[in-house]
């Protein structure tokens, strides 16, 4: 909520008796804040969001988190998404997937469209073993996002979204943004699929859970804090890709993708700590959906590669794109909030051999 920077609040005063502008600031500001925040009114609006108690604990959190992550840690995850990446650059260029190089991108609006998904399905299930093994002592999901972020490497290889919808004008309908939904939808089961490797492998007392590495105790969430987690992951990345997703230009888009749903879980985690981590990923999932379904009812501009409705910028990035850059920086934000909780004894912890499942609830 932006307000004018020489707008001061409570000056007008509503038929009512009372202030127009004095809602906004008990929001921007907080009611309950002590007279010395009040002198900021008048100041521009981004100063006072960052003065609200709120978003100071949060940014203080999130630095406190960011520094405590480990140089080693950072080599380990950097050297399993590179060797992710390698894997898919072999798929995508030796396998030919997507088929064009530099030009389409979508999976299901293209040649052997089933084979494809076939690979990239095995492609990530290889990926998360990989990963695991190489950064696996990090985090829990730590062998997905280097399966995801590998995955980036199709992403790269095809085109953009504008040149699906261009290569489908001939058919004198929209529905290719439909087809977008399902490959969507279809791309995030492959990763559910590549997650539930995870799964088994904590099963089987091969894979630490995040709780027992944050050495807190385990808890069951009521399923409405988990739904609002992830309501309010969608809703914050809805928002910010809306800003970010000005061109369908493959970095830009990949870049509002990552940014936008990295912050938006870093924002849901904090004020909803939720488990396990696919409360959280699946919002870039239902963001893209709702971006190519809302374009389809709208598809102004369309035959030229421009979608013009008013969701459009969620429109502008490929399902891979989301799929990829949506999945890793959901959970990278996912990571940026420490959970709290029980302490558990570090005498009295289990091996990581010898956890439960209830590790990762569910």
């Amino acid at each position: 909520m932006l307000i004018p920077a020489d707008c001061a609040l409570g000056r007008k005063k509503t038929s009512g008796g009372g202030s127009k502008h004095g809602t906004l600031k008990r929001l921007l500001v907080g009611s309950r804040n002590p007279p010395s925040t009040i002198a900021i009114i008048g100041q521009p609006a981004p100063v006072m969001l960052l003065s609200n108690p709120m978003f100071a604990e949060m940014a203080e959190k999130f630095a406190e988190r960011l520094s405590s992550v480990p140089f080693r840690a950072k080599i380990l995850l950097g050297l399993g998404i590179a060797t992710c990446a390698a894997i898919f650059v072999f798929i995508s260029k030796g396998l030919r997937v997507p088929t064009y190089a530099g030009y389409g991108g979508s999976i299901l609006n293209e040649p052997g469209a089933l084979g494809n998904l076939l690979l990239i399905g095995l492609g990530l299930v290889v990926c998360v073993l990989v990963g695991t093994l190489i950064s696996g002592t990090i985090r829990f999901d730590a062998g997905l996002v280097c399966a995801a972020a590998g995955m980036g490497a199709l992403s790269l290889r095809g085109g953009t979204a504008g040149d699906v919808l261009r290569a489908a004008a001939p058919a004198d309908s929209p529905f290719v943004l439909v087809w977008m939904a399902v490959e969507l939808a279809v791309l995030f089961a492959l990763v559910g699929l590549a997650w539930g490797v995870l799964w088994l492998l904590h099963r089987q007392g091969w894979l630490a859970s995040d709780e027992f590495r944050d050495g807190v105790e385990d808890q069951v969430q009521p399923i409405a804090v988990k739904l609002a987690a992830m309501g309010m992951q969608v809703g914050a990345m809805l928002m910010l890709l809306l800003l970010l997703g000005q061109t369908d230009a493959k970095f830009q888009a990949l870049l509002g993708v990552g940014v936008s749903a990295f912050l938006a879980a870093w924002l849901a985690s904090f004020v909803n700590p939720v488990s396990p981590s696919p409360w959280i990923w699946t919002g870039p999932l239902i963001v893209g959906v709702i971006g190519y379904v809302g374009s389809y009812f709208n598809p102004e501009g369309w035959k030229i590669g421009h979608v013009a409705s008013a969701l459009a910028p969620l429109a502008r990035a490929l399902p891979m794109d989301y799929a990829t850059a949506g999945t890793a920086g959901a959970i990278l934000g996912y990571w940026m909030v420490q959970r709290e909780g029980t302490e558990v004894s570090t005498e009295t912890a289990p091996a990581s051999g010898e956890q439960s499942a209830a590790g990762s609830r569910q």
